[in-house]
């Protein structure tokens, strides 16, 4: 479609109500719904008012009634979809499905409203579609699906349409979202398209709010230009590149992002001062290290935008979980329920009369059937399981391994994504350096079952690190006695990744 050029009105039933007064009494018979009927609902009548042929200034109030409505019933929607196990299952995929559809058409509405409207009052229709498609791209990097074809065109004419009518530069304040103060059009999609440049899909539900809230904060001090001009490339983001769809003729094509590598060099420099997060606006959800690698992070994504290249690209069988990385790494299984390819590390502790852990091995040559999934890599590090093939759920960032070659190979599976047709797209981490596999030697009681919980250590020059699964228990500052490997023991001093099957910590010998 051509930058003004809409998704045609819904043809259906009339409005439940006639007008914006009258919508107050509706609004109070679906009081009792949960929040997905809810919101389902109040998207059926964004749907009737947006094909009803109201005058611009009627749609426009009745559109804010039922905003106002739906800002509290999607905080609570959110929670049965946030970040759940990909693919999503049928329940959880139709109520982000009502969420996100509700934003988009919401949007689709002011922005057919908004020229049937008074020059002078353009701004406010304008500005809310424009929040709306931030939220609905939002409900996709909150639930882990990628984000709607259709929003790129719709970013598109929303600049159209402000940059026509004099609006993209114009504050207004918003009485349903008053944390984010005064704001503009302009820094709606500066909010929105900085967003995508972070990777949302690998930041966890902690770092997902914290990056919003920075850039709530800092969405005012970019600017959108017509041309290059003198500013250094690497501050530059070329809108119509990343949308993918043209731009409306003359319209601000690139967005200036210096002002927030500043602000970003500022935040780093200080936190590695010793300042504290709270100490700079950045809230008390991470610790100072934690922010530290976020916000460089966050620098890293903004400023090079360059995915590195060298990973290992082909088809691969990825096994999830901790305990199938044991079983490639060391080609036996940790916790067997039967006597055959039983970790003798287990053993050891059942019966102390048998020969050390560093003495038993496996004794058949045979190599061990892991069981995994056929999963299609790229040298980027990107990585595909296409729709229909064999699987299971999961939940990023999580643990995968791998036989490459004759070599196995441990590594972060995370900025995982489920599409329309069922495939998952995600990016692997392979970890570098020496990795060891083992276990803890404390036991982990599972029913009438006494487990051994797998334990990979890492060493790459002179950093340590220990990865174990989050039910190990795992207390930093306590040492972990280690089984199976040439290492001891290691103490945990810091958090540096908690995914969905395992926590990689930094530690000392």
């Amino acid at each position: 479609m051509n930058w003004q050029q809409l998704p045609r009105p819904h043809a259906g039933a009339a409005p439940a109500f006639a007008d914006p007064v009258a919508a107050q009494g509706w609004l109070a018979s679906i009081a009792a719904l949960p929040p997905a009927g809810a919101l389902a609902a109040l998207g059926a009548q964004v749907d009737a008012v947006d094909g009803a042929g109201w005058s611009g200034p009627n749609v426009v109030q009745s559109l804010n009634v039922l905003r106002a409505a739906a800002v509290p019933v999607h905080a609570l929607a959110e929670g049965d979809y946030a970040r759940k196990a990909l693919p999503l299952d049928e329940g959880t995929e139709r109520i982000f499905a009502t969420a996100e559809r509700f934003w988009r058409h919401l949007a689709i509405a002011y922005l057919r409203a908004a020229p049937q409207c008074t020059p002078a009052n353009r701004c406010l229709p304008l500005q809310r579609a424009t929040h709306a498609l931030r939220l609905a791209q939002h409900t996709a990097f909150v639930a882990g699906r990628a984000i709607n074809a259709g929003l790129d065109p719709l970013f598109a004419t929303a600049l159209g349409l402000a940059e026509a009518n004099g609006v993209l530069d114009r504050p207004l304040a918003d009485a349903d979202f008053p944390n984010e103060g005064k704001g503009t059009i302009a820094g709606q999609i500066a909010w929105a398209l900085m967003l995508r440049l972070l990777d949302p899909y690998h930041l966890t539900l902690v770092q997902l709010p914290f990056a919003n809230r920075l850039l709530r904060r800092w969405r005012e001090l970019t600017s959108l230009q017509a041309t290059p001009g003198t500013v250094r490339r690497a501050h530059l983001l070329d809108i119509g590149h990343l949308l993918g769809c043209p731009l409306p003729p003359e319209a601000s094509r690139y967005l200036n992002l210096r002002s927030i590598s500043h602000k970003l060099a500022g935040r780093i420099q200080a936190l590695e001062a010793g300042e504290s997060p709270e100490a700079l606006n950045l809230g008390r959800a991470l610790s100072t290290a934690a922010a530290l690698r976020l916000l460089k992070d966050f620098e890293h994504h903004l400023v090079r935008r360059v995915r590195p290249g060298g990973a290992p690209a082909g088809d691969f069988e990825l096994v999830f979980g901790a305990e199938g990385a044991y079983a490639v790494f060391k080609n036996r299984l940790l916790n067997a329920t039967g006597r055959d390819d039983v970790s003798h590390e287990t053993d050891v502790y059942r019966r102390p009369m048998l020969p050390s852990v560093a003495q038993a091995q496996r004794t058949t040559a045979t190599p061990l059937k892991v069981a995994g999934e056929p999963w299609r890599c790229t040298a980027d590090g990107g990585a595909v399981r296409a729709a229909g093939s064999t699987g299971g759920r999961h939940t990023s960032p999580c643990l995968v391994s791998a036989m490459i070659g004759k070599r196995p190979r441990l590594g972060i599976l995370g900025s995982l994504r489920s599409t329309d047709d069922g495939s998952l797209n995600g990016e692997i981490g392979w970890l570098e350096g020496e990795i060891e596999a083992g276990c803890l030697r404390q036991l982990l009681p599972r029913g009438d079952r006494q487990l051994r919980i797998p334990a990979f250590v890492l060493r790459a020059g002179e950093t340590l690190s220990l990865i174990l699964p989050p039910e190990a228990g795992t207390r930093l500052g306590v040492r972990q006695d280690l089984a199976g490997m040439p290492l001891p023991d290691a103490t945990p001093d810091e958090v540096v990744t908690r995914g969905s099957d395992f926590v990689l910590f930094a530690c000392t010998p």
